[in-house]
Formats: C-alpha cells, sequence, structure tokens
C-alpha cells in the first residue's frame, strides 16, 4: 500500500469500475436530459433547473459534508482492522445526518413560496419546490449509503445501482410523458421513485454483505473530533454547493426561464465530461491510509492522467461544441454555445481540485478548504453580478455568459490556492510539466480537425463522430511519438480491463 506504483495500479483499477458506472450515469443522465430538455423546452427546462439546484443548495447542509465524514472515520478505523470502532462511528455519523436531513426538508418547505413568489419571481417554481423536498429526503440517505462502498472499495456494485437507477429513471420519465403529462412536477416525481429503488437496494447489499457495519456496538469515539470534523466539512460542502448553484441561482434572478435553460444545457454537458474523469471519491479512503512521503508521487502520476484525458476534451468541446448541442438538445439551445466554450475549462481544473480537496480532508486540513471556498464564493458572487448587470443591457447571451466567465476565474482561484497551500502545508509539489506534452499534441489535433473543416460546408452525425475519431488517432499518435504515452500506460490499462 506504501508504494507509489502500487498505490496508483489499485487507483486505477478502481477507477476502471468508477468509470463504468459514470458511463451509466452520464448516458443514462444523457438520455434524461435530453428527453426532458426537448419536451418541456427551455422555458420549462429552466424551472426545472432552478428547482434542482435550489434543492442542492440545501441538500448541501446535511449530503457532502456528513458523507465526507463517514468516508474519513470509517476508513480509518477499517485500515487498522478495528470493525467495531468502525460500526460505531457509522452509528454515531448515521444520527448526525438524520438530524440534518429533517432540518433540511423542513427548511425547502418553509422557503418554497417565498422563493418562488418573492424572490425568483417564477409561480410555476412553487409546486416543483415542494415535491423536490421529497427527492432531497431520499437522495440524502442515497448518497450516504453509496459512501460506504467508496469505504469498502466496493465500486463494482454502485456500478450495477447505477445502471439500475439509470434505466428506472428513463423508464419513469418516458411512462410520465407518454400517459400523464409533460410537466416539471413529473420529472421530480420520476427522480424520487427512481432514487428510492436505488436507495432500497444499496441497504439490502450493505445488511447482506458487512452486516456488521450496522450491529450496535459500544466502542467509544472520539465525539468531539468528529463533530469538528464534520463542521468544517459541512461548511465546505455547503461552500461547494453554493459555488455550483450561485450562477444558477443568480441568473434565475435576471433573466428568463428560457436563458436559464440554455445555461443549464451548457452545464450539464461540462459535469458529464468531469465526472467521467473525476475520482476524489476513490481517493479519499486511499489517502487516508497512505504515508506523507508517498502522495506526492502518487497524486502526481495521477495529475499526468488527468491531463492526458482532460485536455483534448477541452479542445473537442471548442472545435465541436456547437454540433453537440444541435445534436443532444436540438437547434432552441444553440445559445448555450458560448457559455459552454467558456465551462469547458474546468474539465481540467475540477477533477484536480476535488481531488486535492480529497486529500485536504483525508488529512484533517479540512480548515483550508472552508476557507478557499468561502472567499471564492465571494469573488464569484460578486463577479458574476458585474458580468450578468453590465451584458444583461446587451444581450442574455452575454449575460449568461458572462456567469460563466466569473465562475471559470473562481475555480481557478481555488485551483491555485490548493496548489500553494499543499506545498506549504502537505510538502507535496505538484509538476505541472505534465500537461506540456498533452497541450502540444492537443494544439495539433486541434488546428487538423479545424482544417479539415473549412473543407466541410453541411456537417452531419456523421462527418462528426468521424472527426472524433480522427481526433482520437491523431492525438493518441502524436502522444507516442513526443513520449507522452508510453506502452507501459497502455499495459496498464490492459491489466485494468482484464
Amino acid at each position: 500500500m506504501n508504494n507509489p506504483q502500487s498505490i496508483t495500479n489499485q487507483f486505477v483499477k478502481n477507477s476502471f469500475w468508477n468509470v463504468l458506472m459514470v458511463l451509466f450515469s452520464k448516458f443514462g443522465g444523457l438520455v434524461f436530459v435530453i428527453l426532458v430538455a426537448r419536451f418541456l423546452l427551455p422555458e420549462k427546462f429552466g424551472i426545472y433547473t432552478l428547482a434542482i439546484a435550489m434543492t442542492m443548495l440545501v441538500l448541501a447542509f446535511t449530503n457532502i459534508g456528513t458523507n465526507q465524514t463517514l468516508l474519513r472515520y470509517v476508513s480509518e478505523a477499517l485500515g487498522k482492522g478495528d470493525k467495531k470502532r468502525a460500526a460505531s462511528y457509522y452509528r454515531f455519523i448515521f444520527k448526525i445526518k438524520v438530524l440534518f436531513t429533517i432540518v433540511s426538508f423542513f427548511l425547502l418547505i418553509i422557503l418554497a413560496y417565498p422563493l418562488s413568489s418573492f424572490i425568483f419571481k417564477k409561480p410555476d417554481l412553487f409546486i416543483p419546490l415542494l415535491i423536490s423536498t421529497f427527492y432531497l429526503l431520499v437522495l440524502s440517505f442515497q448518497t450516504f449509503y453509496e459512501s460506504l462502498f467508496y469505504v469498502f472499495e466496493n465500486v463494482k456494485f454502485l456500478t450495477i445501482k447505477e445502471a439500475i437507477l439509470q434505466f428506472s429513471k428513463i423508464f419513469f420519465i418516458v411512462l410520465f410523458f407518454l400517459f400523464i403529462g409533460k410537466t416539471v412536477s413529473l420529472t421530480i416525481a420520476a427522480l424520487i421513485f427512481s432514487s428510492l429503488i436505488a436507495l432500497i437496494i444499496l441497504i439490502y447489499y450493505l445488511r447482506q454483505k458487512v452486516g456488521f457495519i450496522f450491529e450496535k456496538k459500544d466502542k467509544l469515539v472520539d465525539k468531539k473530533q468528529v463533530l469538528n470534523f464534520v463542521k468544517y466539512a459541512i461548511f465546505s460542502s455547503v461552500s461547494f454547493t453554493i459555488f455550483a448553484a450561485v450562477d444558477t441561482v443568480l441568473l434565475g434572478l435576471f433573466v428568463t426561464s428560457n436563458f436559464l435553460g440554455h445555461y443549464s444545457a451548457a452545464v450539464f454537458i461540462v459535469i458529464g465530461f468531469t465526472a467521467m474523469i473525476s475520482f476524489s471519491k476513490l481517493l479519499l479512503p486511499i489517502f487516508t491510509r497512505m504515508k506523507d512521503k508517498d502522495i506526492s508521487n502518487a497524486f502526481n502520476r495521477i495529475l499526468r492522467y488527468l491531463s492526458i484525458i482532460s485536455i483534448p476534451t477541452i479542445f473537442g468541446i471548442f472545435i465541436l461544441g456547437r454540433y453537440l448541442l444541435m445534436i443532444i438538445y436540438g437547434y432552441e439551445y444553440l445559445g448555450a454555445a458560448l457559455p459552454l466554450f467558456v465551462l469547458s475549462l474546468l474539465i481540467f481544473e475540477t477533477p484536480i481540485t476535488e481531488n486535492l480537496t480529497a486529500l485536504f480532508f483525508a488529512k484533517n486540513k479540512q480548515k483550508f478548504v472552508s476557507r478557499i471556498f468561502f472567499f471564492a464564493i465571494i469573488l464569484n458572487i460578486v463577479l458574476s453580478l458585474i458580468f450578468v448587470v453590465y451584458l444583461l443591457r446587451i444581450s442574455e447571451v452575454l449575460a449568461i455568459t458572462g456567469v460563466a466567465i466569473a465562475t471559470v476565474i473562481s475555480r481557478m482561484l481555488i485551483l491555485f490556492s490548493f496548489i500553494i497551500l499543499s506545498k506549504r502545508e502537505l510538502g507535496i509539489s505538484l509538476d505541472f510539466r505534465v500537461i506540456l506534452k498533452p497541450l502540444f499534441a492537443a494544439t495539433i489535433m486541434g488546428g487538423g480537425i479545424l482544417l479539415i473543416n473549412q473543407f466541410i460546408t453541411d456537417m452531419n452525425l456523421l462527418i462528426g463522430f468521424f472527426e472524433v475519431f480522427l481526433g482520437i488517432f491523431i492525438y493518441i499518435g502524436l502522444m507516442f511519438l513526443i513520449k507522452g504515452v508510453s506502452k507501459k500506460d497502455f499495459y496498464l490499462v490492459r491489466e485494468v480491463i482484464k
């Protein structure tokens, strides 16, 4: 476990199932979003995304903070072979989870009317927000029990669960749209039913395979330390969620639901790509058990793989983003092109930031995470307000693009802050020279595709797929030539697939 190469191998092997799970999640999520976006159209789709954004904002008080605490302390106890202490930690954190979930549930019920009528001045938002309270309730416990699978390093079962969850979402949304109606409320109801099925499956499997975690144990745990960790974890998670939702909330205040739907369409595409290469839940248990001297080498190996994947993806969106929007959502969503180009930069930043966040939590440095996100939120809000108020005078397209720019600037501040603090507080130096070769290869690849596009007057799906595969071929070939990748990398992938 202490060998950096073995850590990297273990991470990549676990990541195989995580990637497969994300493929199910994003493919199913993509189909779901396409159905919802196309049938609800931009105005109702904007109401839907605003309702979900507010739900996630309230859910942050109970969700990520307690989930990270569960990962941290149960992983630590199991790493020492102490199952009784692990069970005790679970029971104590579960009680905190229940309390926070109930408070969040009633908070959203109380806020539903004033938010829809007085804050956003969108009366159609009221009923979807009320229904979202039940989604909050189910999703809170679903994500909590999912965290235990990362503790026990059983990502394989989560892949099966995810496949069932996505199939259920699509089944319910098609059923509702065809036989009942095309409404925002029914869309959220589909999410509730599918998440409830996933929650039942998770609890049943855990009781069958690791039943000891549910047993009542009397072993003492350091409750004060756990509560202190929860405090910082919740503050960080709330900050993170506010950061993720503040753009949607601000736009809900200033622009029409139609352009809010455009912005949300761009966000969903970027989230889909970032989720494919973000492994923070896998890394938190591993970092918790690693010696400090091994982390730097392991993290730089991971940074290299993230760069190899994320950088050409960004170039691909720059070149083919408009066609991607048309294929996924339809011509009605072409207004999302500019914010999509800007937000695509987060495909590189977000996985690195999330993994550094996991590292700081694993090493009990969560207070730094809280401070970084707090100042970044303030910057994001100020910049977003400046951009949206000024650019709204010109057009709503530029207003949503300005909010995208504010988000990218603020998130880059987070990344640079983590880079500085990881050196000062953890003694870890990140070698960003690993991005140079992927950047060079992606630039040549992008130039080649743009040159080809000069001779194409009518882009279609077949030509688009051809350009994607041609781009991949050019990129990998160049990376081999400049020794950005080697046979060793492919051997590792082959072993993972086996």
